[in-house]
């Protein structure tokens, strides 16, 4: 089956979709078979929008029929759910639609891209959330590979970075989804809010919800980032979103009799062998360049979605060994990376605690 997307940039061309080899068949459907599509991003017209559209269609009749995919004895409707309720609402007892037969993944490709042209007002969450489910049908239909993000920034008449940056904000709780939608903060610090752990998020929310006039920048977004891993509390916020917060917290460590060991002196000689230094060391390591990741350097930014499935070791001796050889610049990417991976930091902490 080919993948004929409209390939518009931003203007609706349903022919596009009638490119390929699926069989069509356009008929006349009672309203009551059809069925809506369960877990689609966009939300339904308002009632005023509804009864405008309803107005229109009276005046001058449905202008194009809905498209459809058959679902046992209905039809899923791929896109029209709006011209639908707006018949069903004039009275009408069925619709003119074309039928598609087409598989899932291509069913909803149609579907997302006939909203994302037609429709020009859609919320920074319907497009943060269409984006992203596009993304992922492409990445099945056409393998994971580079240039998809490209693709569809070409498909829409948007840059590449916007599609990368709403794509990343799937990784925003609804919490936190529902306060970006509200204009509570705008879409790049969502970006960075997108890194923190789903626990961290729903304190955030809570206490952004308790403080109404309360307003977070990106500055503030990336301190929050630095204390990601250790986590923080709605004071924490309150002294950073004022300006006053303090270095991030370290976690707290047993006691030892042993000279503690600095970033510094590990970068001055090896490593030696004694478990008990080992064991605060890593701890002690993040602790120290925390304060980096909250101004991170200006450099070209890696695409980590585009990067291969790898595989990390955590073992101390190589670490500390390697802590000593780069710079801070990699330390700092390789830091902000970390950030990005939820299972990275509590897989650490799962081996860092049991050693």
């Amino acid at each position: 089956m080919g993948l004929n997307l409209s390939r518009n940039r931003g203007t609706y061309d349903g022919a596009a979709f009638f490119r390929d080899e699926t069989k069509i068949a356009e008929k006349k459907i009672p309203l009551n078979s059809l069925v809506s599509w369960e877990g689609q991003p966009f939300e339904p017209y308002t009632d005023e929008a509804l009864e405008s559209l309803a107005a229109s269609i009276a005046e001058n009749g449905l202008l194009s029929p809905i498209i459809v995919t058959a679902d046992g004895d209905k039809y899923r409707i791929i896109a029209g759910h709006n011209r639908a309720r707006a018949c069903e609402k004039l009275g009408w007892t069925e619709i003119d639609a074309i039928v598609k037969d087409t598989d899932e993944d291509h069913a909803q490709l149609m579907m997302l891209d006939t909203n994302l042209c037609q429709r020009h007002s859609l919320s920074v969450v319907e497009l943060i959330k269409a984006y992203k489910m596009q993304f992922d049908v492409l990445n099945r239909i056409m393998g994971k590979k580079k240039g998809l993000k490209t693709l569809m920034a070409e498909q829409y008449g948007v840059t590449r970075k916007t599609i990368e940056r709403y794509i990343k904000c799937a990784n925003l709780e609804e919490c936190l989804l529902t306060l970006l939608n509200n204009g509570r903060f705008n879409i790049l610090t969502a970006v960075h809010l997108a890194d923190l752990s789903a626990g961290n998020q729903s304190v955030l929310a809570d206490w952004l919800n308790d403080n109404p006039k309360a307003v977070i920048d990106e500055k503030a977004a990336m301190q929050l980032i630095s204390r990601n891993g250790f986590g923080f509390d709605e004071d924490d916020i309150s002294e950073i979103i004022s300006g006053k917060a303090s270095q991030p917290k370290s976690q707290p460590r047993e006691p030892h009799n042993d000279s503690e060991i600095t970033e510094d002196e590990t970068s001055e000689k090896p490593a030696e062998s004694n478990s008990d230094e080992s064991k605060t060391q890593p701890a002690e390591v993040i602790n120290n360049l925390s304060t980096a990741v909250e101004t991170p350097p200006v450099t070209s930014e890696v695409d980590y979605d585009d990067l291969p499935d790898i595989s990390i070791s955590f073992d101390r001796e190589t670490i500390r060994r390697t802590l000593g050889k780069v710079g801070d610049d990699m330390v700092r990417e390789y830091l902000n990376y970390c950030l990005q991976q939820d299972d990275v930091f509590s897989k650490w902490l799962e081996i860092f605690s049991h050693s």
